[in-house]
């Protein structure tokens, strides 16, 4: 991969980063093993990695395995990511991934989602996103935050929102980058087979399954032309 196109899609997309040289103890769990190699051994590692949730994100780890061209670390805004490179029809996407909490201290408080979001956390990401606009992946930890926080045109939802209240009691965890969010209820413990709610800004929001609703979005997100 051209790397002059890969500083430039970094550029773009997240104005400021600098590319850095990955060392432990930075890097946390899995991610130790994939820097060090050439752009194919890294790519190669990366899928392999993200093939343990391809049971929940078939469509989008498919696409991914066609798409990622390569790699790199980041440090951006004092903290350290993989900045992914997409192969786009004008160049490339770059999706920014932070690193996972692997410290269970740091990810107490995470323990009611779906056991398998929980372990994209603690062993993936924590939040991996469209660098531009932080959307079209699981939000970061620490950029949830609860759906009665979301503007919304509150006339439009008035028909169902009784459907979904306590509105501070469900935790947006994917943005598409429009109207569009996806909440889960972790008022108490979830299973992975979740049902999650639809939440649109401008009309009546819906349930819907978890992971099925995140896999699409995630999947429409990266196949955009």
């Amino acid at each position: 991969m051209n790397r002059d196109a890969i500083e430039k899609s970094l550029a773009e997309a997240a104005p400021g980063a600098i590319f850095v040289v990955p060392k432990a103890p930075a890097l946390c769990g899995q991610w130790q093993s994939v820097f060090g190699s050439d752009a194919d051994a890294r790519v190669d590692a990366t899928l392999d990695l993200w093939r343990s949730f391809e049971n929940v994100l078939p469509k989008f780890t498919t696409i991914q395995q066609k798409l990622l061209a390569d790699i790199a670390a980041v440090r951006w805004r004092g903290l350290l990511y993989v900045a992914y490179f997409y192969r786009a029809p004008r160049g490339l996407w770059c999706f920014l991934g932070g690193m996972p909490l692997v410290d269970e201290a740091i990810a107490k408080g995470l323990e009611t989602l779906p056991p398998t979001l929980y372990r994209f956390y603690r062993e993936l990401h924590n939040g991996y996103f469209y660098a531009p606009n932080g959307s079209l992946g699981p939000l970061a930890r620490f950029d949830r935050r609860p759906l009665d926080e979301i503007e919304s045109d509150w006339g439009a939802q008035n028909d169902r929102q009784s459907e979904f209240e306590p509105l501070d009691e469900k935790v947006v965890m994917f943005w598409n980058g429009g109207p569009g969010y996806l909440a889960l209820d972790e008022a108490g413990a979830l299973g992975d087979d979740a049902r999650a709610i639809i939440w649109w800004t401008d009309e009546p929001g819906e349930w819907s399954p978890f992971w099925p609703t995140l896999d699409a979005w995630m999947e429409i997100g990266l196949s955009q032309e």
